[in-house]
């Protein structure tokens, strides 16, 4: 490590943060390998950010091999984990029957951002904005008056603040009377930008704070329709709709609505992230491609209705999906703060399916996260491999719907 960085680096000191870059990483992969005489994933820094942890898992793989060398005569016929090329895939049925979802097919939403939205064309001309998206319509169009709300106050409300209120009031409809006391509400929400359009346009009054706060988006949920539980609005950015299922889950035997809003008024925080590199400039999430070159943003309100496993098939409608196991955690130390990591993904995947009481194998569709990025794919899929193709015989069908209505 010190001959390519040409600095002594600590032992539990991340590569990246200590000024390892891409080549860098390449070059040191290279090099250990030449000098190992053994072939290293090209995601290794990134899933072993440190010295301790690169060594840690070199010596693993040693052990690991030494173990399949003296079982391959007493089990011939037994495929490792993660060898998918050897493995003997018996033939499958079609996707439609292997997933259950035959009838499911994403619908390409991607298009030119509307003027409604922004329309500095300069900045587009100039690269400083996004030219594509994933844009919901008539997201201004709110009846305040079905929600005992005054005009005054309407006019100033978060977009994000009405939507979920709008889909809410499907919720409430397919939830018993019974249920308002303990009902919790659990919302993946972020700052939409849009204090920055109000703050522009007019001046601040008494209806501002509810106006932006994002805490709101779900206080105002409960608030208009009497619910009693947990209301938590959760900002875990690409997971925090997943994260409060997660919390719902864990309530037990009570009814939950879940949900996930994202309004992009305007084009801040979307030129934030064009300048970071991390948006493509086509509009098109390539998953799984060797063109990969980032992700293009999307807008989407939606909420699902969490009720107890007891009165799923009785007082509601026939439940769609049962919600078997999740779980959460987060890299920690990684190799830098939005790089993702292999070893954590892999964790929570085995807790999810521990919790669950189902076998790796029994997976048969795994929806990706899949932004399309050349870092953020490979580490994803070594991590998948690596959990879900333990004594696999069957298929297993990836899927990445961001691919055709983007990353909402």
């Amino acid at each position: 490590v010190q001959g390519v960085l040409g600095a002594p680096v600590g032992d539990e000191e991340p590569l990246m943060a200590a000024g390892l870059d891409s080549l860098g990483a390449v070059e040191l992969r290279n090099t250990l390998e030449s000098s190992l005489g053994m072939q290293l994933p090209g995601t290794l820094v990134f899933d072993y950010p440190t010295t301790n942890a690169i060594q840690d898992f070199i010596c693993s793989t040693f052990a690991a091999d030494e173990l399949a060398v003296a079982t391959e005569v007493a089990d011939a016929g037994h495929v490792p984990a993660g060898s998918i090329r050897e493995a003997n895939i018996e033939s499958a049925a079609s996707w439609s029957e292997l997933s259950g979802l035959g009838s499911v097919r994403p619908v390409d939403t991607i298009g030119c951002v509307p003027y409604q939205r922004w329309d500095d064309p300069s900045a587009l001309a100039e690269g400083r904005h996004a030219q594509f998206g994933s844009f919901m319509s008539g997201v201004g169009m709110f009846d305040p008056v079905v929600f005992g709300i005054t005009r005054t106050e309407a006019e100033l409300m978060d977009p994000q603040q009405s939507c979920m209120l709008e889909t809410a009031c499907s919720i409430r409809s397919k939830m018993p009377d019974s249920a308002v006391d303990k009902f919790g509400v659990f919302v993946g929400v972020a700052p939409s930008g849009y204090n920055i359009d109000l703050l522009k346009h007019t001046s601040p009054g008494p209806f501002h704070g509810m106006a932006m706060g994002t805490s709101v988006v779900c206080g105002r949920v409960s608030f208009i329709f009497g619910f009693r539980g947990p209301s938590v609005c959760i900002d875990t950015a690409c997971s925090s709709s997943l994260v409060g299922l997660h919390l719902g889950l864990a309530r037990g035997e009570v009814y939950n609505m879940v949900s996930g809003v994202h309004i992009m008024p305007n084009g801040t925080s979307t030129s934030y992230l064009l300048s970071a590199g991390m948006l493509t400039e086509d509009g098109r999430c390539k998953t799984l491609d060797a063109k990969a070159d980032g992700y293009v943003r999307a807008e989407a309100c939606c909420s699902v209705l969490l009720a107890p496993l007891s009165e799923a098939n009785g007082t509601t409608k026939k439940a769609a999906v049962r919600l078997r196991g999740s779980a959460v955690n987060q890299d920690g130390r990684s190799s830098s703060l939005t790089a993702p990591n292999g070893p954590s993904q892999q964790q929570v995947m085995l807790a999810s399916l521990k919790r669950a009481g189902t076998s790796p194998a029994s997976v048969t569709v795994l929806e990706m996260h899949g932004t399309g990025t050349p870092l953020g794919d490979p580490i994803e899929v070594g991590a998948a491999g690596a959990v879900l193709w333990t004594d696999r015989r069957a298929p297993l069908v990836w899927a990445a719907a961001k691919s055709a209505v983007g990353h909402a």
